[in-house]
């Protein structure tokens, strides 16, 4: 049977009852040009030289002042990524600066996903146990208050896929939610639907479905470059699949 059929298999079995109707409240950054570019050349990880120009057209641009604070935090990840410590931890306290600036008139959305973005980078560049447990923590809050949000339903999916069990984790309620929020998918930006076909290799590979694993990496790699926790799994899967 072939792996796109296994995908629809699953569709199908997934209940459809009390599922949600997802959105995206942030699509309209999807309109704008220099975004997008940007978005693109951080996920492809091209050179600085093509990078940095993007960066700082969008940041010069009239953007929210939460979405400015949200593009620093896959800024950190790009120079995390790329050995930079020193970029990386530059632009982590710009995006401190950011946050702390949000305007009122904001909406409280906005201001908490900046507020949890600012820890997930926090936490990407320090590992440390207690931003962790904040970025836990924020998730939860975000998933109970927004549940309906494509970006926070993917982020708790990914909190249960990366927390022990011993602390609620658990890979087969990730992989349930990554397959809930599959079933619509189309209405999904590009980094977003690049996240849901990672999560679900992840989740798939470890629920041992490791041929279903590959597609759906493959799936992601159609949209964006991986990304090191990708390649750290395509290296075991492939072992797998020998």
């Amino acid at each position: 049977m072939k792996r796109r059929a296994l995908l629809t298999i699953l569709v199908i079995l997934i209940p459809i009852s009390g599922l949600l109707a997802y959105q995206d409240s942030f699509s309209y950054l999807w309109d704008d040009e220099t975004y997008t570019a940007l978005i693109s050349a951080l996920k492809n990880d091209r050179d600085e030289d093509e990078v940095l120009p993007l960066y700082e057209a969008f940041m010069a641009s009239d953007a929210a002042q939460s979405d400015k604070s949200r593009i620093e935090y896959h800024m950190v990840r790009y120079y995390a990524d790329r050995g930079d410590e020193e970029e990386a931890e530059a632009h982590l306290e710009n995006e401190k600066r950011l946050l702390d600036g949000i305007p009122e008139n904001e909406s409280a959305l906005a201001r908490d996903l900046a507020e949890l973005d600012k820890i997930s980078a926090d936490y990407y560049i320090g590992g440390k146990l207690s931003v962790g447990l904040d970025s836990s923590n924020k998730t939860k809050q975000l998933y109970k208050a927004y549940p309906d949000e494509y970006y926070v339903a993917l982020t708790e999916a990914f909190r249960l896929l990366n927390t022990p069990g011993i602390a609620g984790g658990s890979s087969k309620k990730a992989l349930e939610l990554f397959e809930e929020i599959y079933l619509e998918e189309g209405g999904m930006n590009p980094l977003d639907r690049f996240s849901l076909f990672s999560g679900l290799g992840i989740a798939s590979y470890e629920r041992k479905l490791y041929e279903l694993s590959k597609d759906y990496f493959e799936r992601a790699m159609e949209i964006y470059k991986a990304d090191p926790a990708m390649l750290e799994y395509l290296e075991k899967l492939e072992k797998k699949l020998r």
